[in-house]
């Protein structure tokens, strides 16, 4: 009996040893001896947007500015500006439109009217926000969509100018609204009524 309790005492002996020998090993590899491993860090954030001023420079409201204003200024005209993030294109009037600005050519100017939508189209319109990834955006409508869209490049800031408002011909915005564009000036980019004064 006394043997095996000698034994035992042996081997609790032991079992300390090892593990401090181990803990050693896993010391030193921490210590800087062992491979360096490099932490694959996330891009800097954009700008959290209620950090977004409300206006801009030239007084224009910025997106969000707007839409924190939104019952003060729904049904009134109001300048903005934003980054043109998506501009609607339907598949089913490239054909039509291709074909339209063949006739156009050699005319001065666009329609006065925008153009009716193909079956199964809606009419033209698209979608400014202060940041390209921005899910806050508001909806432009009722533009001189063949003078305007040509020339508009996404990414590029642009100001528009019209009515604040929840609907229009063809559409109903969501609880941000939409704009019935009067006119939109950027860049080289001038209004229409502007580059086709009245004869």
């Amino acid at each position: 009996m006394s043997r095996s309790i000698c034994i035992a005492a042996l081997l609790c002996a032991m079992i300390p040893a090892v593990g401090c020998g181990g803990g050693g090993d896993d010391a030193g590899a921490a210590g800087g001896d062992g491979p360096v491993h490099r932490v694959n860090l996330p891009p800097v954030p954009p700008m959290p947007l209620m950090e977004i001023p409300e206006t801009h420079d030239d007084g224009s409201w910025s997106i969000m500015g707007i839409l924190r204003n939104r019952d003060q200024h729904m049904g009134q005209t109001v300048t903005v500006s934003g980054l043109l993030q998506d501009v609607y294109e339907c598949e089913l009037a490239a054909a039509q439109r291709a074909e339209a600005e063949r006739n156009a050519r050699g005319r001065r100017g666009a329609p006065a009217e925008p153009p009716a939508p193909v079956a199964g189209c809606n009419y033209p319109h698209m979608f400014i926000a202060d940041t390209m990834n921005s899910p806050r955006r508001i909806m432009l409508v009722d533009y001189q969509a063949e003078y305007y869209e040509p020339q508009m490049e996404p990414g590029l800031r642009y100001t528009v100018r019209g009515r604040y408002t929840t609907s229009s011909r063809g559409f109903t915005a969501t609880e941000d609204g939409l704009i019935v564009v009067s006119s939109i000036r950027g860049a080289s980019l001038v209004p229409y009524d502007e580059a086709n004064p009245p004869e």
